[in-house]
C-alpha cells in the first residue's frame, strides 16, 4: 500500500448550530443538483470536502492497521510502501549471523569468538568467559646492583640485555649493569702496550685477564702483567718485559659494573 498523504485543506475540530444528517444521496455525491443554495455554502462545501478527505486519509491508516493478520506485523519496504510481514522474518534477521555483512567491501561485524582459533590462547588456557585468569611463572629482570645481598633470584634474574661481536673484539651487558668484554691484542716493540676498553666501566676496580702467545724462538711462556697505576675506567696497560725483543699479541678479557 502507498503511504496516504495528508491533505493540506484540514477542517477545525468541532461546528456550533443545529446539526443534522445528510441523505443517503447527498452522503454518496455531496451535491445535488435543484437544492437551494444556503449562506455561506461555498464554505460549508470547503468544510465538507476537507471534511470528506480528513477522514479517508484517517481510514484508509486505520483500515491498513485494524486488517493487519495473526502473526503479522507493519514495515516499509524498499520502495517506501507499508507492507505486511511475517513476525518470524523479523525474528530470523535478528538472529542472522552478521559476520558476512560488509560495508564498502569490508567486513564491518566481528566474528564469533573461537579459541584457539581467531583468539589466541594464555599458556593453552582460553581467555573467553567470565571470571579471572590467574599468569603464574612471569619473572621480571634484575636491574639492581648487588651489595652483600643478592639482588637477584629465580624469579628476579639479570639477564642480558645487551651484545656485541666485531671480528675479536665482544661485550655483553646484563641487566644490573655487570659488563663482560674482550678482544684482541698485537704484538710490540714496547714494553708497554695500552688496551682502549670497548666498554667504559664505573671505577677502576675490574678484573682484567690477558693471555700471550708463547715464545716460540726461546720456548719460553709469556706473561704479562698490568700496569696499575696507568689503569683508567676506559682502558689498561699490558706489561711484559720480552716484548722488546719479539713481537708477540694476545688476548685480553674484563669484567665489572659500568653506569
Amino acid at each position: 500500500m502507498d503511504k496516504p498523504t495528508k491533505p493540506t485543506n484540514l477542517m477545525p475540530r468541532s461546528f456550533g448550530g443545529v446539526k443534522n444528517n445528510f441523505s443517503n444521496s447527498l452522503q454518496t455525491s455531496g451535491y445535488e443538483d435543484g437544492v437551494p443554495a444556503i449562506y455561506g455554502g461555498d464554505n460549508l462545501n470547503y468544510q465538507l470536502d476537507a471534511t470528506g478527505k480528513e477522514l479517508d486519509y484517517c481510514e484508509t491508516i486505520c483500515d491498513f492497521i485494524n486488517n493487519i493478520p495473526i502473526g503479522k506485523t507493519i514495515t516499509v519496504d524498499n520502495n517506501n510502501k507499508l507492507v505486511y510481514e511475517d513476525l518470524s522474518q523479523q525474528q530470523e534477521g535478528a538472529n542472522k549471523d552478521l559476520s558476512n555483512l560488509t560495508v564498502t567491501g569490508e567486513a564491518h561485524f566481528q566474528a564469533p569468538l573461537i579459541s584457539g582459533t581467531n583468539i589466541k590462547t594464555i599458556n593453552y588456557s582460553s581467555i573467553l568467559g567470565s571470571g579471572n585468569l590467574s599468569i603464574q611463572g612471569g619473572h621480571t629482570w634484575c636491574t639492581t646492583v648487588p651489595t652483600t645481598s643478592s639482588s637477584a633470584s629465580s624469579t628476579h634474574p639479570s639477564v642480558v640485555i645487551e651484545n656485541y661481536v666485531n671480528g675479536t673484539s665482544w661485550y655483553r651487558v646484563y641487566s644490573d649493569k655487570w659488563c663482560e668484554q674482550g678482544g684482541k691484542f698485537d704484538g710490540s716493540s714496547n714494553a708497554r702496550k695500552t688496551v682502549s676498553l670497548l666498554k667504559s666501566y664505573k671505577d677502576t676496580g675490574y678484573c682484567i685477564y690477558c693471555t700471550v702467545y708463547a715464545d716460540i724462538t726461546s720456548g719460553n711462556l709469556t706473561a704479562a702483567g698490568v700496569d696499575n697505576p696507568d689503569t683508567t675506567i676506559s682502558s689498561f696497560v699490558l706489561y711484559n718485559s720480552q716484548w722488546g725483543y719479539a713481537s708477540r699479541g694476545g688476548f685480553w678479557a674484563t669484567a665489572g659494573f659500568i653506569n
